[in-house]
């Protein structure tokens, strides 16, 4: 039998500490992975009710009512009024709670609160577009007029032969199916759209974050630094990164 020697017990000391540093590393990525995943079937419950809604009002999306069509053009991650899609699909019980009699905050929380978000969203009632902004955490995207994309700087050609009430991301017969209408936020949307202080914005998922289409399909994706201060620096910018069209 050989005898135990010092050697031995250093490379003994050097596997218990590698156990104890992967051990907890590879439960955290577990628990990350988690809820990442969780995320991604809220997105999924999300889209199947924006296509749900949309059978029922002729291919139009649930993407935001009066104001909110005229203006067009622009990315948020608030519920400002009952007319934005988040509080459509909940009033028009496109979206239901598992639990009974639950009020539209706490569907709306249910639904639209990332599981790894603990800084963007915000659950306080909804008084208009005063403060604190009741936040939540995904950017959802509802360019429609082609005004509404000039005003606002969409990062993408718009088409000189289509009329102004004609958008990207509304119409799930006549658009296309791999444009974004929601997204976690990342660090820079977080700060531009979620009103977080720049010091605190905070990405949802870290360097990934997941993307619902128009299709009703979700993706995750990964994003950089670089890209981030680019998203940071410009208003829309986001959207070119979370379509996968050309």
């Amino acid at each position: 039998m050989r005898n135990f020697t010092l050697k031995d017990a250093v490379f003994s000391a050097l596997a218990l500490t590698l156990l104890a540093v992967t051990v907890p590393l590879a439960a955290t990525n577990a628990r990350e992975n988690a809820k990442l995943t969780q995320c991604t079937n809220k997105l999924r419950m999300i889209g199947a009710a924006e296509l749900t809604y949309a059978a029922d009002n002729k291919s139009e999306l649930a993407m935001g009512e009066n104001n909110f069509i005229k203006g067009g053009g622009a990315v948020r991650a608030a519920t400002y009024s009952m007319g934005t899609p988040p509080m459509m699909l909940i009033n028009k019980k496109y979206l239901q709670s598992s639990k009974p009699n639950a009020a539209p905050a706490d569907v709306r929380e249910e639904f639209f609160r990332c599981p790894e978000d603990d800084v963007n969203f915000v659950k306080t009632p909804i008084t208009g577009w005063g403060k604190p902004v009741p936040a939540i955490s995904y950017l959802y995207c509802w360019f429609s007029t082609q005004q509404g994309l000039k005003s606002h700087s969409y990062p993408c050609k718009t088409k000189p032969d289509q009329d102004d009430d004609y958008g990207l991301r509304s119409n799930i017969d006549r658009d296309d199916p791999d444009r974004f209408i929601f997204a976690d936020l990342i660090r820079a949307t977080s700060y531009r759209w979620a009103n977080v202080p720049k010091d605190k914005a905070r990405s949802n998922h870290g360097d990934q974050y997941n993307v619902l289409f128009i299709g009703g399909h979700v993706s995750t994706k990964s994003i950089n630094e670089k890209q981030e201060a680019w998203v940071m620096d410009g208003t829309n910018r986001f959207a070119r990164l979370a379509d996968d069209v050309q």
